[in-house]
């Protein structure tokens, strides 16, 4: 089968949405703080420090596909806040030197301009990272004074520098994200209501704000359309029912730009907003799986092995390969009123609000039932 004319050549852009809220990976519970013990594991199915170390293994991979593959990341961290970890620069590497002098000489007269150019920032001399709020918590290795990835970080070992420049500001940016975190201090009466409310992630508005960078990108003159956007979500938290809206909003946003959304969930949950998204858009849903050993013993699969197989095939080599299948898809909308997710309910006619019990008049906006 011959290649399409329109992909040749053409810049591929991942968008990774990688959730970094140190609320959820890191909780603390009233008596924790009393006897100082270790924060409480959070539901992922791995810790945050393998899964920085493996999607910054996939993304390095992703970009030794095809010089001309770019990549960005976006955290979606506490506080309803979203933030871009890394931006690769589509018309060529950003230049990382200090600023020089340059000396223009005209004549007799000698001027001296100083040209600006941007810094990469030194890696941090405290060999241990820490990604929580407090000394308490689980931290980070340090991954970019270790000596094995002081080496993986040099070009002469055979990186391309844009490798070395999206390894160096990613870590870099997680440690700038850990200088701020603020570890929310649960009670333990607190029901479980409450509590995901303190660990909300804003995933909705970080899958909004890559898109919205891809679109960008994708309408840049210079690039003449050659641009082809998809978008990597990293989920470990469960569904916010509260986001319900937000997320048909970005699912659906992506189909009509023509924006791929692949979705990795890390919970013990299967997540009914990732596979929506992933359906519409096109996408791939995965979620690393259980296996038996010989003696009995359940294994999970290795997320880095699940990520490669999974999400690294471009748009135009996956109609040669077969996806991993999503399972049953959970289509079930979430109420208005208290976000829970139900098969029958009532639908405002003027603004498709959705409610589990008939009310006299919509809650959102105002209309009344007849």
């Amino acid at each position: 089968m011959d290649r399409d004319d329109d992909v040749d050549d053409d810049v591929s852009l991942l968008v990774v949405v990688l959730e970094t809220n140190s609320q959820f990976w890191f909780p603390r519970s009233r008596k924790q703080r009393e006897t100082t013990t270790p924060s409480t594991p959070s539901t992922s199915l791995y810790a945050f420090e393998k899964v920085c170390k493996d999607i910054a293994a996939f993304s390095s991979a992703y970009l030794a596909c095809n010089r001309a593959n770019r990549i960005a990341v976006v955290a979606a961290h506490a506080r309803k806040e979203c933030t871009f970890l890394f931006r690769s620069h589509l018309e060529g590497d950003v230049v990382l030197e200090d600023e020089e002098d340059e000396e223009d000489k005209e004549g007799d007269n000698t001027k001296k301009t100083k040209k600006k150019k941007k810094k990469r920032k030194k890696p941090p001399t405290n060999p241990r990272m820490t990604f929580v709020g407090d000394d308490e918590c689980d931290d980070i290795g340090g991954f970019a004074n270790d000596a094995q990835d002081v080496d993986a970080l040099d070009i002469s070992k055979g990186l391309e520098p844009l490798q070395t420049t999206f390894r160096r500001a990613f870590f870099d940016g997680l440690k700038a994200l850990s200088d701020e975190n603020v570890v929310v201090n649960y009670d333990d009466d607190d029901d479980d209501e409450n509590r995901e409310q303190q660990h909300a992630t804003p995933i909705a508005g970080a899958i909004s704000l890559a898109l919205t960078y891809a679109n960008r990108i994708e309408r840049d003159p210079s690039l003449r359309g050659r641009v082809k956007s998809r978008v990597l979500v990293v989920q470990a938290s469960e569904d916010d029912a509260e986001q319900y809206v937000p997320m048909m909003n970005a699912m659906f946003a992506a189909q009509s730009s023509n924006i791929l959304i692949d979705c990795l969930c890390l919970n013990e949950k299967e997540s009914s907003f990732l596979q929506q998204a992933a359906f519409v858009s096109g996408g791939i849903y995965a979620k690393p799986e259980k296996s038996k050993k010989g003696g009995g013993e359940e294994t999970r699969e290795d997320l880095l092995e699940r990520a490669l197989c999974s999400f690294l095939p471009d748009r135009y080599t996956r109609r040669f390969l077969r996806p991993p299948r999503a399972g049953s898809i959970d289509f079930r909308s979430s109420c208005f009123c208290h976000g829970n997710r139900i098969s029958k309910g009532f639908v405002c006619s003027v603004c498709l609000s959705v409610f589990c019990k008939k009310e006299g008049a919509c809650q959102t906006c105002g209309a009344a039932f007849v």
